[in-house]
């Protein structure tokens, strides 16, 4: 039997694909619709089999979206049609537009100037590897993007821009890149270096006359990977330098990773620059959870062959919340003072050393309250459905949001948390707790939610 394919050609067909659209659009954060939505194209419906092809750019999206995003993609085509639709994937077989740059005349033969498999700028350092990066819900989607990059560059994202605060693990995350890459194919050429470093050396080769050998060592390379972008603020001839060496490279199909303290659309750089950065996959990396920053406090202990009781790293994790940097230097400091003094490191030991030191700032101390609040306006909800005994969607979801969270950020027991959940038992909490804490081992979407909604409680 002969099934038809409608293809896309009317604006009832577009508006199934672009309904659903609308429904994603309003569970997930602009961020993730930019990058697993909005790139998908509907290119045909077959109505005999109740079966959407969408077009995506590359087999990394297509598996993210059928692993991390079936149910919701499922789900909003329901809404539409008030049936099952199932989707097809196909990937798309269109090349990437080139950018339109301006270079210097350069032979092709100067690319033969660096040998396969050089290291250009900075030296990597093989400690920062992927498998020692500790992750949390802070972190999970720049690490994600950085892992895709490294199995394979240019073909997932590109270019790739990770922001954050200091201390936070982005050159940790530039040096797995790296490593991994390299250890894949050490025939290719890597440069990993800063902002700071990019402008010495071009102002360095312009005051010697070799620009040209300047440009052509970073503008054949196959992966470059650039450390706090945000030095070129202010420096335009810097900007101008940085943006041709980007379209080279771009336009080669090379991969481009760089950080910054501040989102692309933060920075003061020319907008063509910005661009750029924008075209790409950017993700942030946010302040780590308390249950991270114990992890990463245990990590680096047991990589000093150091054993640290839950009580001592609670206490040192919570001199700081922001800076995992800072961190890692205090139990530098503990260890030091243990080894010095012959001393076992304990609780007490620990205070003794670190009584100097005093926590930048005072967060506000989060309350169940704020934390049901913040869920209630994120879910527009309205404040009896934290309480209810109904067990309807989405309230009863947003119910486990509100008690994974109250247990993350309180000093509540179960019992307790329970009880201002509308009188609910210690087991529920848990269930709770382990159903969310699973979703978020995969789901980028609620992992995303999770970050808003703390901003929230702070508001």
């Amino acid at each position: 039997m002969h099934l038809e394919i409608r293809r896309f050609a009317n604006m009832s067909d577009v508006s199934i694909w672009n309904k659903a659209l609308e429904t994603i659009q309003s569970r997930v954060s602009k961020q993730s619709y930019d990058t697993w939505f909005n790139v998908a194209k509907a290119i045909s419906y077959d109505e005999a089999a109740s079966t959407l092809t969408l077009e995506v750019p590359n087999n990394f999206n297509k598996e993210w979206l059928e692993k991390n995003y079936k149910e919701l993609l499922l789900e909003a085509l329901r809404s539409v049609e008030n049936k099952d639709i199932f989707i097809n994937y196909s990937i798309s077989t269109a090349k990437q537009e080139p950018v339109v740059i301006e270079t210097a005349n350069v032979s092709p033969r100067e690319e033969k100037k660096f040998s396969t498999g050089t290291i250009i700028g900075l030296s990597l350092d093989q400690k920062y590897i992927f498998e020692n990066f500790i992750v949390g819900d802070s972190n999970r989607f720049a690490h994600g993007a950085c892992v895709a990059v490294s199995e394979a560059p240019a073909k997932s994202y590109n270019p790739v821009f990770i922001y954050g605060g200091v201390g936070l693990g982005k050159t940790h995350l530039l040096h797995a890149i790296g490593n991994a890459i390299r250890k894949g194919d050490p025939s290719l050429k890597i440069a990993y270096l800063t902002s700071e470093q990019f402008l010495n050396e071009m102002v360095s080769a312009i005051a010697s006359g070799k620009i040209n050998d300047f440009r052509n060592k970073y503008r054949y390379v196959d992966l470059l990977m650039i450390d706090d972008i945000q030095f070129l603020q202010g420096k335009e001839g810097m900007q101008e330098e940085f943006f041709h060496t980007f379209n080279v490279l771009y336009s080669a199909n090379r991969q481009i990773v760089a950080t910054s303290d501040s989102k692309p659309q933060e920075l003061k750089i020319e907008e063509r620059l910005k661009s750029r950065f924008e075209m790409g996959l950017i993700a942030d990396i946010g302040a780590p959870s308390l249950e991270l920053r114990v992890a990463i406090l245990k990590r680096k202990a047991e990589s000093e062959k150091i054993f640290l009781s839950d009580e001592i790293c609670l206490y040192i994790a919570n001199m700081e919340s922001n800076d995992i940097r800072k961190l890692g230097g205090y139990l530098t400091k503990v260890i030091a003072y243990s080894s010095i003094t012959k001393a076992k490191i304990s609780l007490d030991l620990v205070k003794e050393c670190l009584k100097d030191v005093v926590p930048a700032a005072q967060e506000k101390k989060i309350t169940i309250e704020d934390i049901k609040d913040a869920v209630v306006k994120y879910y527009k909800l309205r404040p009896s459905d934290m309480v209810t005994k109904k067990r309807t969607q989405p309230a009863a979801f947003a119910r486990q949001v509100a008690m994974y969270l109250t247990r993350e950020l309180t000093d509540m027991s179960l019992p307790e948390i329970g009880q201002n959940f509308g009188g609910r038992d210690h087991s529920t909490v848990i269930h709770a707790y382990e159903t969310i804490s699973a979703k978020i081992q995969t789901d980028l979407i609620l992992i995303q939610e999770l970050k808003e909604i703390q901003e929230l409680t702070k508001s």
